[in-house]
């Protein structure tokens, strides 16, 4: 037992790095401080490495639990990291009802922040799914808020910048059975596509980021090699 927890830390840290160093996820909080109580953070979800990507940026913070998909929490070599990583395991076909006990504790008694993706999948078509109810569940249960949170897909070497939104709280009394959950999870959904940044008209050649400087710099020094050649 001692054994696999060793390796899980060793093997987790060093992922943890992998993930700080090379895609150096950052976050911006645009919905002022936080509360000091345990909160639901809601992402979009546009990868297999959003969840470490988050929580390594949020490690100063206290990193939260995680929810992932049972057949990847059960990969033996796996699992341990996962399991170092506070990641809770939920099965995305029947009923599952053990995440939400787990969930429910790890916030309420372990005292944790909680990372949630209402999707329920990656995006396959870049765009922001419908979101689930289960981050409902978990909010009416533990009495948290829910803390909308967007983050753009991850390149290596480019960075990870994480939105951080304003904190929403369910009404009061709110029950998933007999409220209105389908409009608070597009209220949800909206606020999250809210802080995506808004996409700047292109002209000319278009927005000059990162990727277009490589571009233009190999370029620079191939053509540089190719005319030293000529005269050399």
């Amino acid at each position: 037992m001692w054994l696999k927890k060793l390796y899980g830390t060793v093997a987790g840290s060093l992922l943890r790095f992998y993930i700080w160093l090379f895609y150096r996820p950052r976050l911006n909080f645009l919905g002022g401080d936080l509360p000091h109580e345990p909160v639901i953070f809601a992402s979009n979800h546009t990868g297999l490495l959003d969840g470490l990507i988050i929580v390594t940026g949020m490690w100063r913070m206290g990193r939260p639990v995680t929810l992932m998909a049972k057949e990847w929490f059960d990969i033996p070599l796996l699992k341990p990291i996962f399991e170092y990583s506070r990641c809770i395991p939920v099965k995305r076909t029947g009923v599952d009802t053990s995440w939400l006990r787990m969930s429910i504790s790890s916030i309420k008694d372990g005292g944790h922040n909680f990372l949630i993706f209402p999707e329920g999948h990656t995006s396959r078509s870049g765009e922001i799914d419908t979101f689930q109810n289960g981050v409902l569940f978990l909010a009416s249960k533990t009495g948290s808020q829910i803390v909308p949170i967007w983050h753009n897909p991850a390149r290596i070497f480019f960075g990870t910048e994480i939105r951080v939104g304003e904190p929403m709280s369910l009404p009061d009394g709110f029950s998933v059975r007999t409220g209105d959950p389908e409009t608070i999870c597009n209220d949800l959904r909206d606020a999250v596509i809210s802080l995506a940044p808004k996409k700047e008209s292109s002209k000319g050649f278009g927005h000059f980021n990162k990727r277009k400087a490589i571009v233009f710099f190999v370029l620079a020094i191939l053509l540089v090699a190719r005319f030293a050649g000529m005269f050399s």
